[in-house]
């Protein structure tokens, strides 16, 4: 229970990192081009959030599996 509200929390925060680098890296400093998007920290940011999100997926699979 308490590893689900850790990882939710996590998540929340791995975008809500997103969205503001997102918001202040292309849209107020007019960077927008793919060449850009691929130069950027910004893919870091997403594989972060792609990586919690597989480990919560995990992580409730494996809960569901035990509880049987």
């Amino acid at each position: 229970m308490i590893f689900d509200k850790l990882f939710n929390i996590s998540k929340v925060a791995a975008y809500a990192t997103i969205a503001m680098y997102t918001f202040f890296q292309f849209v107020l400093t007019k960077h927008n081009t793919v060449n850009d998007l691929i130069n950027s920290n910004l893919l870091v940011y997403v594989v972060a959030a792609a990586i919690h999100e597989a480990l919560h997926n995990l992580y409730d699979f494996l809960c569901g599996h035990l509880e049987r």
